[in-house]
């Protein structure tokens, strides 16, 4: 785990003197789910990273360094400050029309509300840029913004929202051709409708999230849909019939 965090940590200090904020703001993410990430160092490099895209004039870069900064303020329980630079990542990806930054920077404000326990603050923002986003006919736009509420909702312990936000999205990423996009629109429905306790409703979504990953060459995604079914299978008591003996395994232990 230590080489892991060296690895992302050397990563992120050479991606800091280049000019992809996205790519920073991934890597940042990447060491926040590490155990144990060095938050001085992240809150350190995002500073001089920020600073160097304002001087730029760079503003998605500008823009991707402030959400990397609110998650790495959320990550040392300074909700505020990270509110704050969520916000300011939203009023700039809006005014861009980077649809998808924004998504990232309403996702960093929805785990900001969250922690001051207001966390539909956070989803009634989300859900007006959405119905702006519908408005204007930005299907792509909308698919983003849609994709962010799903995972919010069920982040949030709301299934029954999330599968709503996911199935809108679903038939959004069917009609761009978007075939990843509705596999993981898919896979997030099969996991609600488990949660749900609707088992044969969860395996028929993960079924087609399986086959959509397929479809897209995206093995991760296929393991992950066949995980999936093979637990419900084994909650089901039907392990015989499972894809992934080993996933099956581990459910059975759990449950026994």
């Amino acid at each position: 785990m230590a080489n892991e965090v060296d690895e992302l940590l050397a990563k992120l200090a050479s991606q800091a003197t280049g000019s992809d904020g996205e790519a920073i703001l991934k890597t940042v993410r990447s060491l926040l789910e590490q155990p144990g990430a060095p938050l001085d160092t992240l809150t350190s490099t995002a500073g001089e990273a920020l600073a160097k895209f304002r001087g730029a004039g760079d503003k998605i870069g500008e823009a991707h360094l402030l959400v990397a900064t609110a998650e790495v303020d959320c990550a040392k329980d300074e909700a505020m400050a990270g509110l704050n630079a969520a916000e300011d990542a939203i009023r700039i990806f809006k005014e861009s029309g980077h649809t998808k930054g924004l998504s990232k920077a309403l996702e960093a404000a929805f785990k900001a509300h969250a922690m001051q326990k207001n966390a539909m603050a956070g989803l009634q923002a989300a859900n007006k840029e959405v119905a702006a986003l519908h408005s204007a006919g930005n299907k792509k736009g909308e698919a983003d913004l849609l994709e962010m509420l799903m995972c919010a909702h069920a982040m949030n312990g709301e299934p029954v929202s999330a599968i709503t936000a996911a199935t809108k999205a679903l038939e959004l990423h069917r009609d761009i051709g978007d075939k990843e996009s509705e596999a993981c629109d898919l896979q997030l429905i099969a996991e609600m409708r488990r949660v749900l306790g609707e088992k044969k409703e969860a395996v028929v979504a993960a079924k087609a999230a399986q086959a959509a990953f397929k479809e897209a060459g995206l093995k991760w995604g296929e393991q992950k849909a066949l995980a999936t079914i093979s637990s419900i299978m084994v909650e089901q008591g039907r392990m015989e019939k499972a894809p992934n003996r080993q996933e099956a395994l581990k459910t059975l232990k759990e449950l026994t």
